[in-house]
């Protein structure tokens, strides 16, 4: 019996293995191609059978939408155009057309022809008179004459998600007069519940998305319900499916989860209906059946194994035994003797050349201890490592005591040469190899100095002497040398030349004071700072440097926490020779003896005065335009954020005006760009007079300009009457002549005079107490002022 019947590296083993691998390759390529031609059929079974699911409840879908739509056209019909004219009267018609609000459990609206809400069949505060033309079915149902279901959208002041499905209101000529509403509230039950109430297996459902939001309408999981779906670009596959593939799939859904998808369009609304199934669950047979392949695979692979191995015992044991005879004598330590041949085949000869093998061995041993024993007696005298590389052979031989060095336990040859290199750096590996090639080819004696690493993590400088030995042809037969560690004497020499050059070199100013703070030494780099020479600061207290901006509590601050907690950092401002202030960044430290007490400090500074400048400089830019030096879009953004915040505190109005130059562009073409930069600067000007020092101008670029102005008033019409006034003002002030002197020609000579005429457009709008959009503010303010342009220019208009 064998302790280990299968060792690792037996012809027995290896040919087992490679018999198994062979069966069982062959078993899983054909479990592969099995299991991958039934997952392909499975595939097509289960994609023919969600779009059979999807179609049908496709088909009730639309039938649902179309129902709804044609309600609404039969209702819109009744409405003639002296209903619309009469509010009382068509709010009381929609209240009895009961069946229709049956349809639709998010009211019924009528708008008139400019988008105006002006009836409604259950009352809801602050809807009528709210102008909805921003509605997209809305839109189309007046100004195309055509029934329309819009987006899922959010009520501004019902504040619920819904669909709006609108028709035409006509008169008799059939023109578009008025629109008919009906809302599907999606948080109340509505006929879209029929996917909601459905599921697909036991973990799939059904998904209604609106593609052109890319937001899920109605879900079996209610969780996804109203979901925003990921980007475009982020999944592809969704991608793809949103705009307008149809079929089946298998992808991730947005939570990560693999699925198997069909996805079928609603032509009539854009909409996208998809079905999913997780492929857990889709292909659980699949996978229970790979597992009883699996199974049966194993216990084949092990039967044929265990055949094999049977077979390759009974061929190969006589090889076994004699292997084993060669075991017992090595772990034995003695000589090997002969080992007996038994039989006359190829085995026997094989033992035969292994016997004279031994007896050329045993010879090479003895002679190894004699050189081990020289190189031993060396090594005792001269207490450094010693080793020897036989350029015939190759062969490296280590003494015990550079073993050592490198921290290793001895061994009878060196580590191979791959991993002698992880102890050296890739600089000193070359320096040792160019070494190395120096002595071969010039036959001279060599040395190089290289740093250790050893694997405790510390280093040792080392000193290696190389000699070579050559033979009677005057050929290189033989490199041997030593290996000292010379550290503790070159860290002595480096020492002492660091610290003068680290004192002498520093970029930083480098102050050394006693502990009642006189100086004792200064380096370079202090004097080209300070423009004190170390003659004149040397035995001077460090005060000779202080600037007078910082107050006596400020260094009894620092100097306290120096002496408690040993160091100081900080800016701090000081004067140089000149009598110059600038602005330092310094470090502090005390300097303790082998006791601990405090013997001397070091302060190491630099002069920052650059730095500050920078970050002015670069402070400038980032708020304010470089032309006007007015507060740019990013600055102003931050203003508005923050005065909506308090007009919320104190609910006050404020108000933001957009102005737009209406005749600045021919100034730019007829007389170049420096004269429109003049009028710019002057309009800022002329902001700037016309409003308080609380309110902002801000220049957005080009000709544009906002005013944003604080804290009016806490009524809204007041508010309005002030902001009118101001605006009024600052559009006279800019419609006043502009006088600009075009710049100097070649010759020195003072341009020609130039007067220009500059009206402006200027938008407006108001600040709610309880207003947060901000990008809607500026955005109303904008359209106010292209209504005044439109109007005619050079006027003011009042957004919605």
């Amino acid at each position: 019996m064998w302790s280990n019947p299968l060792p690792r590296n037996s012809l027995k083993t290896r040919f087992t293995l490679f018999t198994l691998a062979l069966f069982v390759l062959g078993l899983w390529i054909l479990s592969w191609f099995a299991t991958l031609q039934l997952r392909k059929d499975m595939q097509w079974q289960m994609s023919l059978h969600q779009s059979a699911a999807l179609n049908l409840l496709a088909n009730g879908i639309h039938q649902g939408l179309t129902e709804r739509l044609e309600a609404l056209e039969k209702t819109a019909q009744h409405l003639t155009t002296e209903l619309l004219t009469d509010h009382a009267a068509l709010q009381a018609e929609l209240k009895q057309h009961v069946v229709l609000a049956g349809l639709f459990n998010g009211d019924l609206l009528v708008h008139d022809q400019q988008g105006t809400a002006i009836a409604e069949s259950n009352y809801v505060p602050g809807r009528l008179g709210g102008n909805y033309l921003d509605r997209d079915h809305i839109n189309i149902a007046l100004q195309h004459k055509q029934s329309a279901i819009g987006q899922v959208m959010t009520g501004s002041v019902s504040k619920q998600s819904g669909i709006g499905m609108s028709v035409p209101i006509r008169n008799a000529q059939g023109q578009a007069v008025g629109v008919l509403t009906g809302y599907l509230d999606l948080d109340k039950a509505n006929f879209l519940n029929i996917i909601s109430q459905q599921s697909y297996g036991a973990t799939g459902g059904y998904l209604l998305i609106e593609p052109r939001q890319r937001r899920v309408i109605t879900s079996t999981d209610s969780r996804r319900i109203l979901e925003q779906l990921p980007a475009p670009g982020i999944n592809p596959d969704i991608d793809d499916f949103l705009a307008g593939l149809k079929g089946t799939r298998i992808m991730r859904n947005p939570h990560g989860v693999e699925i198997m998808a069909t996805v079928a369009a609603l032509d009539t609304v854009g909409w996208v209906l998809a079905v999913t199934q997780p492929t857990d669950e889709a292909f659980a047979p699949i996978r229970a059946m790979q597992r009883r392949m699996l199974l049966a695979t194993l216990l084949l692979t092990l039967l044929a194994g265990g055949l094999t191995w049977w077979m390759q015992h009974r061929q190969l044991a006589p090889i076994v035994e004699t292997i084993q005879a060669l075991d017992e004598n090595a772990r034995t330590g003695k000589t090997l003797a002969p080992l007996k041949v038994k039989q006359h085949d190829e085995i026997g000869q094989l033992i035969k050349s292994f016997n004279t093998l031994l007896d050329s061995l045993s010879r090479e041993k003895n002679a190894l201890a004699a050189q081990k024993t020289m190189l031993d007696r060396a090594e005792a005298v001269a207490h450094l490592g010693s080793w020897e590389w036989d350029l015939t052979t190759d062969q490296v031989i280590w003494s015990d005591e550079l073993f050592h060095l490198f921290q290793l336990e001895p061994t009878d040859t060196s580590p191979p040469l791959a991993e002698q290199r992880k102890y050296f750096s890739a600089s000193d590996l070359q320096r040792l190899e160019q070494t190395v090639n120096t002595v071969k080819n010039e036959h001279i004696p060599c040395s190089v100095e290289v740093k250790l690493l050893r694997p405790d993590g510390t280093s040792r400088d080392c000193l290696v002497r190389y000699h070579i030995a050559l033979d009677a042809n005057q050929q290189g037969v033989r490199l041997y040398g030593s290996f000292q560690d010379v550290t503790e004497l070159k860290h002595a020499q480096l020492k002492q030349e660091l610290a003068a050059k680290v004192f002498s070199n520093a970029f930083e100013g480098i102050t050394i004071t006693d502990t009642d703070g006189t100086i004792l030494d200064v380096n370079n780099t202090f004097t080209h700072i300070t423009g004190f020479s170390r003659e004149e600061v040397v035995g001077q207290n460090p005060r000779l440097l202080k600037s007078g901006r910082q107050d006596p509590a400020f260094y009894e601050t620092m100097w306290h926490h120096l002496v408690t907690a040993g160091h100081w950092s900080g800016e701090i401002w000081n004067r140089r020779k000149n009598g110059e202030v600038y602005p330092v960044l310094l470090n502090i430290s005390a300097i303790r003896d082998a006791q601990g007490l405090t013997c001397q400090y070091v302060g190491l500074f630099s002069d920052i005065t650059i730095r500050k400048a920078m970050e002015a400089q670069v402070q400038q830019l980032a708020f304010f335009d470089p032309l006007t030096a007015l507060p740019n879009r990013r600055l102003l953004l931050d203003r508005v954020s923050q005065t909506l915040l308090t007009n919320k505190r104190s609910r006050r109005f404020g108000a933001i005006m957009f102005l737009d130059l209406d005749n600045f562009k021919p100034l730019n073409d007829s007389h170049g760009h420096a004269l429109g930069d003049q009028l710019l600067v002057e309009v800022a000007s002329r902001l700037r007079a016309c409003v308080r020092e609380m309110d902002t101008v801000a220049r957005l670029g080009g000709d544009e300009f906002v005013v944003m102005l604080s804290e009016l008033d806490a009524e809204a019409g007041t508010s309005a009457a002030r902001a009118g006034a101001i605006a009024e003002k600052i559009r006279l002030s800019l419609a006043a002549p502009y006088v600009l002197a075009a710049t100097p020609d070649a010759a020195g000579q003072p341009g020609h005079t130039v007067q220009h005429h500059c009206s402006s457009s200027i938008g407006v709008v108001l600040m709610a107490p309880d207003s947060s959009d901000i990008d809607r503010l500026l955005q109303q303010a904008d359209a106010a002022m292209y209504q005044a342009k439109e109007q005619g220019r050079n006027r003011v208009v009042f957004g919605q």
